[in-house]
């Protein structure tokens, strides 16, 4: 399938940079004749690694049910009724996506709901976006299938930057080199416009950097809750516990000595290696533990363990089993 580990690619670095999405929402699709492959309903990107991860149908399956005119909630729940939990359940936006080109990505992107929500939303994208379509909020499914449907015959053609109410974002192109570069362009205009308060834009640049370094040696990594660089006074050399699930340092200059590292820094700023994900989240509440202490106090008023003992815990058989 051409482009499917791009694809694939993308889903991973969309899974990182929680600017662009968050949780298991948003969904990616391709076609591929009179098919449509699209991300199953509640899969997370980062899940998403072959053919068969993908949700695949007939597109006129979808296009049949926008026809309905009446009972609209009684179809679709006819139709989604069918799908076990055990089995792929196609997304809920499958309707928008069978009307839109070859790649389409639907994505719940901060800045573009932060766009949205506004009350002069529609002014506003006009100004910034002259070529974007601004769809009305609608019940996801067929009522929002119908409505993009129905913008779409006023416009004449398939618009390739979709503004949807209080609902995020749309993007789509027949190329994927455009959509990429459709993807790159129309984020960074959304972010120049938009005042972030509890998203830092820079760090989630900075992850995928990291992303294109890492992606290819086939290490993966998560983002972190804490996304603001670390204290200059940052050191694993604080307490045993702090030893014993982050290892003896985070330092990873060269990026090529990863190891067994549980968490690595990248320019200044903190990333997860920790796969598990209850694992993760005690590593996140020590890294914030960690920085917390740091920010209390100047390296000159901390009491840094010595490197002997660290070594001791490191090795400790007692501390290995508590991980």
């Amino acid at each position: 399938m051409k482009n499917l580990d791009q694809i694939i690619s993308l889903c991973k670095l969309i899974d990182i940079r929680k600017d662009y999405n968050q949780s298991n929402g948003g969904n990616i699709s391709f076609k591929d004749g009179n098919k449509i492959y699209i991300k199953p309903s509640g899969k997370h990107m980062a899940r998403i690694n072959g053919l068969d991860d993908f949700y695949c149908s007939q597109m006129k399956i979808f296009s049949d049910l926008l026809t309905k005119t009446e009972d609209l909630d009684l179809h679709q729940q006819k139709f989604f009724k069918q799908f076990s939990p055990e089995k792929h359940r196609p997304s809920i936006e499958t309707f928008l996506h069978v009307q839109l080109k070859k790649y389409t990505l639907h994505l719940h992107h901060i800045g573009s709901l932060i766009i949205s929500c506004r009350r002069d939303w529609k002014e506003f994208v006009a100004a910034n976006f002259q070529d974007a379509l601004c769809l009305d909020y609608a019940h996801p499914g067929i009522e929002l299938g119908k409505e993009l449907q129905d913008q779409i015959k006023s416009l004449g053609f398939i618009p390739e930057v979709v503004f949807m109410q209080n609902h995020g974002i749309i993007l789509s192109s027949d190329n994927y080199d455009d959509f990429k570069l459709l993807i790159n362009i129309t984020f960074k205009k959304i972010n120049s416009l938009i005042e972030y308060h509890n998203f830092n834009i820079d760090y989630f640049e900075k992850a995928e950097s990291l992303f294109n370094i890492l992606h290819n040696r086939g290490i993966s990594f998560y983002s972190s809750l804490y996304n603001k660089k670390i204290p200059e006074n940052f050191s694993n050399f604080l307490s045993p516990d702090i030893i014993i699930h982050l290892g003896e340092t985070t330092e990873t200059k060269d990026l090529i000595t990863v190891g067994d590292k549980k968490v690595l820094i990248f320019k200044d700023y903190i990333f997860i290696l920790e796969q598990d994900p209850i694992k993760r989240l005690e590593i996140e509440e020590l890294v914030l533990a960690q920085i917390e202490i740091c920010q209390n106090l100047k390296k000159s008023e901390i009491h840094f363990l010595s490197s002997d003992i660290v070594k001791r815990i490191s090795t400790w058989a007692l501390g290995k089993a508590r991980r």
